[in-house]
């Protein structure tokens, strides 16, 4: 629609060693810079595309991510996701993973405290066809400058989520990945 950077993602089937579009999903709220497809997963029947640069309400860059299901081939919005407490220049979006009913999606420029660009990452489940939020996953040793959630990952009840600008023993940009594990 003339709107740069507002971005695509684009769903391609595979029949034997052949790949074809089956569609390309576009977020129906989409605007010039949302940058929506910088992050993607699926699941079986759903896809999740991160918008890092969405603004919402009145906070710029704040970021979203738009669930996507298929039923008869055809895929659908379900549901888009924003956190409630969520800020201008967050990035929240910038990674996404998902595994069943479990979906976890990054906000690396995210203040924590005090400290700018720490980062975070939400937990969403799907009961019913609606997503609601889990839990917040903070880096608990974190500090500004750090931007815990430059990439995420989840198997089961157990997420990772990358800290590429953290000081470890020392070592200014060394980077880490915390391992969070659900329990009953």
């Amino acid at each position: 629609g003339g709107s740069g950077y507002q971005g695509a993602a684009h769903v391609l089937v595979r029949s034997g060693t052949t790949w074809t579009e089956q569609t390309t999903l576009i977020a129906a709220d989409g605007a010039e810079s949302d940058w929506f497809g910088t992050s993607v997963a699926i699941s079986g029947e759903t896809i999740v595309v991160g918008a890092p640069g969405a603004d919402v309400g009145g906070n710029a860059n704040q970021g979203s991510v738009h669930v996507f299901v298929r039923s008869g081939g055809v895929w659908r919005p379900q549901q888009t996701l924003t956190p409630a407490d969520g800020e201008a220049g967050d990035t929240f979006g910038q990674a996404v993973a998902i595994a069943g009913e479990t979906l976890v999606a990054t906000a690396p420029h995210d203040s924590v405290g005090a400290n700018a660009y720490q980062g975070s990452a939400r937990v969403f489940v799907r009961a019913g066809g609606v997503w609601s939020p889990e839990a917040t996953l903070k880096d608990e040793s974190g500090e500004a400058n750090d931007f815990f959630g430059t990439s995420a990952a989840i198997w089961g009840d157990t997420v990772i989520v990358g800290d590429a600008a953290e000081t470890v023993r020392g070592n200014r940009a060394q980077g880490s990945a915390s391992i969070f594990v659900r329990s009953a």
